[in-house]
């Protein structure tokens, strides 16, 4: 075991390394599902400029920057927070596996051709892979309300791993994250979520902060009907957070059909 342990440290060491030769900056969309990455050379003599959608469009551009001046200019013009490298390979691996997931052959021919080494770590386990609660520094002790928001605005997005993020530990400690994103659907991933509201909400009684809360959930199915769905979501608090553990959906309802001539 302590071999095992030893050789665990090592790797880590060597992908450390490899780290400090980057700097890593991102902007601060990522809840919103997108979000622009800066990872630069050590110096800022170049960087490689990415910017990422978490929504089934996946990576959306990859550009050059040659010079400290246009590296600059893109910090001076953007609110961002600086990240370790592995944080961004994470970012862009994830944006890349929902072009793959989504995109069809001609969608992602350019990111096959782009010899950029980043995008070549993202396959490695190395450099990408299944890191317990790796989207923490992204989610702060929020307030359920604004957990809510956030779990319903990565539903319509169709950000898996984002969803995988803001479930109970007990359920990431059953399948690993990557898994989870390739194989992930929903009964309500292809409703355009406009809304929801909170009907009631009860406490379950096991000695945990451990809630039950009832929503109705408002949103447009196939650009022309109106639905309206009833569901459940079982909530519990991890270390201060509060994380989903279980959801069900009870009833939609169809509000309104638009009618075509």
């Amino acid at each position: 075991m302590s071999k095992i342990i030893q050789f665990q440290q090592v790797e880590e060491k060597k992908r450390e390394q490899v780290g400090v030769e980057y700097e890593c900056y991102v902007t601060l969309e990522r809840l919103m599902g997108y979000c622009n990455l800066l990872i630069c050379e050590k110096g800022q003599q170049r960087a490689d400029w990415f910017f990422l959608s978490f929504t089934p469009e996946g990576l959306l551009r990859h550009t050059k920057l040659y010079t400290v001046q246009k590296i600059r200019q893109w910090l001076d013009g953007r609110t961002h927070i600086r990240i370790s490298y592995l944080q961004a390979i994470r970012l862009l691996g994830d944006a890349v596996r929902q072009s793959y997931k989504y995109g069809k052959g001609r969608e992602t021919e350019w990111i096959n051709e782009d010899a950029s080494i980043h995008l070549q770590r993202i396959w490695q386990e190395d450099f990408y892979n299944d890191v317990p609660n790796s989207m923490d520094w992204l989610l702060p002790k929020q307030e359920c309300a604004a957990m809510l928001n956030t779990y319903f605005r990565a539903l319509g997005n169709k950000d898996a791993v984002l969803l995988y993020d803001l479930s109970a530990e007990r359920i990431r400690d059953a399948e690993r994250r990557s898994m989870y994103a390739y194989r992930w659907n929903h009964v309500l991933e292809d409703m355009r979520i406009v809304d929801f509201e909170v009907d009631r909400m009860s406490t379950n009684r096991n000695g945990e902060e451990d809630y039950t809360i009832f929503l109705t959930v408002y949103g447009a199915y196939q650009g022309r009907q109106m639905m309206e769905v009833d569901l459940s979501l079982r909530i519990i608090q991890e270390q201060g957070d509060f994380r989903i553990l279980q959801e069900q959906v009870l009833e939609p309802r169809l509000i309104y059909k638009r009618q075509y001539c």
